[in-house]
């Protein structure tokens, strides 16, 4: 698990740092067919986004289709708030949320943008999990919320299955 708490001014040379190990065959996989990033579930601080790729890697990407931390910075500005930690969930399948609970402590006005590749299954269980689990949110209400913020609802059928199982 890949975790930032950061400041404003921390966040581009932070992000920077998530790509030492970015594969560049990310976008053969259906990358450019996403939008880049929902709209913070409401009531919450989670920004569902797909992966962002930084300036340097995404040059050959058209202007319209690329999405970098830049964008993603501004983006949490857009909203009215500031990015203060990034769940990358590219390479892993679990976190451990009592991050998510020490970081909304710490910056209880911030944004904590979650990603897979797409910003779709294991992001959105991730968001849906911790709404269920530690907000008691209904599954279904997560499920919806979270589709709703993201513009794409999960879909994978195990992770689907799991989260209507709990309460």
């Amino acid at each position: 698990l890949l975790i930032w708490q950061l400041t404003f001014t921390e966040c581009r040379s932070t992000i920077r740092h998530m790509w030492t190990r970015w594969p560049t065959s990310i976008l053969a996989n259906g990358w450019v067919d996403y939008k880049p990033l929902g709209a913070p579930l409401r009531g919450t601080w989670f920004l569902p986004v797909k992966l962002p790729i930084p300036w340097h890697k995404s040059q050959h990407i058209p202007p319209p289709l690329r999405f970098t931390e830049t964008d993603l910075i501004e983006a949490c500005r857009y909203f009215g708030s500031q990015l203060v930690c990034v769940i990358d969930l590219t390479y892993t399948n679990y976190y451990d949320p009592a991050v998510i609970d020490e970081v909304r402590e710490k910056f209880p006005t911030g944004l904590i943008a979650v990603h897979c590749t797409h910003g779709i299954n294991r992001t959105g269980y991730l968001i849906c999990r911790y709404l269920i689990d530690h907000l008691d949110w209904p599954p279904e209400d997560a499920l919806e919320e979270f589709a709703l913020a993201r513009g794409y609802g999960i879909e994978r059928e195990n992770f689907l299955q799991d989260l209507r199982s709990r309460k």
